[in-house]
């Protein structure tokens, strides 16, 4: 073990927050030290049963943590047994969620198709523009068709909105405009029911 008068000549004093963790029930906790050396003491004689995971603390120089990786007293065959099950139950059960969230996804994306494939012809569609793409359905899912007329509203919105930004070089780079794909609705005259840009640097023209 470092000697007191030893941390003190090689090392700033620094606080030590050690992570724990119970060896029988998998519980962790933490346990925090006023200094380097009496956290190096406690390691000397690591309680039986506690697992030490690393450090809270944070900014600890790299010499001190080695010296009390160094310092701890190394875990006994019943302590590895134990440590290896607990490991494994929890790679177990991480795998086990990871597996849930993958089918609360997969069903979440299945009902949303079904609702997706739902929609009347000419229910509200959510469109998206790239200047370097054209545009596209906003939702891969919805494969509806935008009417002609639909298409050249948006293509007469875009442009409209890049006499706002010519003067800066720009350009719409990316819109997000909700439109009625197909035959309005009474009273309604054009097929943009709203839209948002972000400009971007205009391209260099040949």
């Amino acid at each position: 073990m470092v000697a007191a008068e030893g941390w003190a000549r090689h090392h700033r004093p620094v606080k030590i927050d050690l992570q724990l963790r119970d060896m029988k029930t998998g519980n962790t906790s933490h346990r925090a030290f006023d200094s380097a050396e009496a956290c190096e003491t406690w390691l000397n004689d690591r309680p039986k049963f506690t697992e030490v995971i690393g450090l809270r603390s944070k900014d600890v120089p790299d010499g001190v943590n080695d010296q009390l990786k160094a310092a701890c007293r190394p875990l006994d065959a019943e302590e590895t047994t134990l440590v290896k099950q607990l490991d494994q139950a929890l790679d177990a059960a991480r795998k086990a969620a990871a597996q849930a969230r993958r089918k609360e996804e997969e069903a979440a994306a299945a009902k949303h198709r079904e609702e997706m494939s739902n929609l009347a012809p000419d229910a509200p569609m959510k469109l998206r523009y790239l200047f370097n793409k054209g545009v596209a359905a906003a939702d891969a899912t919805d494969t509806r068709t935008p009417s002609e007329g639909c298409l050249a509203a948006v293509k007469a919105w875009v442009e409209e909105r890049n006499t706002w930004v010519e003067g800066r070089g720009q350009v719409v780079g990316d819109a997000n405009i909700e439109v009625y794909p197909g035959a309005l609705p009474e009273g309604v005259e054009s097929p943009i029911i709203s839209g948002t840009f972000v400009p971007v640097t205009a391209p260099a023209k040949d």
